[in-house]
């Protein structure tokens, strides 16, 4: 059967190719002149071919496909068609050489293997597949999306083999010789760009099959919709870069920087913020959205909305100001006015803090601003104070005690000597008793290991002290029971005989 295709005004060469391709299938299949314009034979049978056009057109549409008529060919003058946006003529003209010349090679080679009367078009819908068979430009134009999702395709999958050239491109010099390991190329910044890009191309793949299928499909695109889609995943794609790009520099920056995390960690919550807020503004700029007018109404009703939500405010001032001023970080543990504990989080309005019977709280940030804050984790080392209670009878041994306690302390490796010097002093003298008081700075400031040393330093002082003769507690009302090693030379009543104690 041989079909002939029409050179005529239907045919716009700056149309969508989906729009090309709508008008091509649905274009009459008659071996007649239409429009005044000449019909020429170019299809025989089932297989494409391309007659010499020299009697027909000129010498400028001499590459032309047949059927298709280019916008500067005196031959053909293009009304353009109401709705379309006009594109680059010359950009469909080579990619229909391209994919002609694509087929001719791949009919060649295959020819020898197939048989001759083979469709390629056998798989498509009958009325589709009836009408590329009598349409050579309507097949090439098929072939030419081919072509164009193809390329798309090869370009997905090698996006990361790209993007590590771009890592040995810029590592050129540091290299010296040596190949890049995979390790380094995870961890540096151009493997976060392989997410983005592949963003790109699917969604300017999308766009161009949607574009293809939307006139087949009799669907209506708003004026610009493509090119509205495709400038919002840029600001998307470049938006995921830097958001990807700013949590690998964070991570390096809290771990060589560990007493600044966090800091870093604050700043990098506001960095966020002011990142949504302007990829927002770009994309509402992008799609036609008047943000200065929107700005300009927020500017009257920000003073109602922050009356209304002042106590919102102040509690994210308060936790800026604490990101700022840090008087406490995450893990330490604090004291402000009722409130004690452990920080486990700091956020824009509330601090949960875990009490010491392991109670979770949360607190407002605006509470922080007037209290006093105490932070036990910051101190370098803490005081311990004691006081031992001793017979009004064993006041002359004070002097003795006294001075060797003092020695113990400043031998002890864990009292600090630096900041103060330990001292052991007769603190106060009554008649139910005397009291020996005791000061020193010691090195461990919290957890058990304070208490351990504390432990172990007010049982060796009660040894000196009962080692030189004395005994704890006042007389008449406590004594303890002596130890053998430290029997007091003068016996207490009641405990060497039977007479009970009144």
């Amino acid at each position: 059967m041989e079909a002939s295709l029409v050179v005529s005004r239907f045919w716009n060469p700056r149309a969508s190719a989906g729009q090309q391709l709508g008008l091509a299938l649905a274009s009459p299949s008659v071996p007649a002149c239409r429009n005044g314009v000449r019909a020429f034979s170019s299809f025989r049978g089932q297989q494409l071919s391309r007659r010499p056009l020299k009697h027909v057109l000129s010498n400028k549409t001499e590459r032309l496909p047949v059927g298709v008529a280019r916008s500067h060919s005196h031959h053909h003058h293009p009304t353009p068609t109401p709705g379309v946006p006009p594109t680059g003529a010359e950009d469909g003209a080579f990619l229909d050489d391209m994919s002609r010349f694509v087929y001719k090679k791949i009919s060649a080679a295959l020819q020898p293997y197939l048989p001759k009367d083979i469709d390629y078009l056998d798989w498509l819908p009958e009325g589709i597949h009836s009408k590329l068979h009598n349409s050579e430009a309507a097949a090439i134009l098929v072939l030419r999306e081919f072509f164009h999702f193809g390329l798309f395709y090869f370009v997905f999958i090698r996006v990361d083999g790209f993007c590590k050239w771009l890592h040995w491109l810029y590592n050129i010099n540091v290299r010296k010789g040596k190949n890049l390991t995979d390790e380094a190329y995870q961890t540096s910044n151009f493997n976060v760009m392989t997410g983005p890009l592949r963003l790109l191309v699917v969604v300017w793949a999308g766009t161009r099959l949607l574009s293809v299928c939307a006139p087949l499909l009799r669907i209506k695109l708003g004026v610009g919709m493509i090119a509205k889609t495709r400038e919002t995943a840029i600001v998307v794609a470049l938006t995921w870069f830097c958001f990807k790009w700013k949590q690998k520099y964070v991570e390096h920056l809290t771990t060589v920087y560990k007493l600044d995390a966090p800091r870093i960690i604050a700043f990098d919550k506001v960095v966020s913020l002011l990142m949504y807020f302007v990829a927002l503004s770009c994309i509402g700029e992008v799609n036609g959205f008047a943000l200065r007018s929107l700005l300009a109404v927020g500017g009257f009703s920000g003073v109602a909305l922050g009356l209304a939500a002042k106590e919102i405010v102040s509690n994210f001032f308060g936790g800026a100001l604490l990101f700022i001023t840090r008087p406490f970080v995450i893990g330490e543990r604090i004291k402000a006015g009722n409130t004690a504990g452990y920080v486990q989080d700091i956020g824009f309005l509330q601090t949960k803090i875990l009490s010491t019977e392991r109670v979770p709280m949360i607190v407002p940030n605006q509470s922080f601003i007037n209290q006093v804050i105490t932070n036990y984790s910051r101190a370098n080392n803490k005081l311990l104070d004691a006081a031992f209670p001793i017979r009004i009878q064993d006041i002359f041994h004070v002097d003795r005690i006294t001075q060797r306690v003092a020695s113990y302390l400043k031998a002890n490796p864990d009292v600090d000597t630096s900041k103060s010097t330990p001292v052991c002093y007769l603190k106060s003298v009554h008649e139910g008793g005397v009291q020996i008081a005791m000061t020193c700075i010691v090195r461990p400031t919290g957890g058990s290991e304070f208490y351990r040393v504390q432990q172990v330093i007010l049982m060796r002082v009660a040894e000196i002290i009962v080692s030189e003769g004395a005994s704890l507690g006042a007389s008449g009302q406590w004594a303890p029971d002596i130890p053998p090693w430290a029997m007091c030379p003068e016996p207490t009543p009641g405990l060497l005989d039977d007479t009970p104690v009144t």
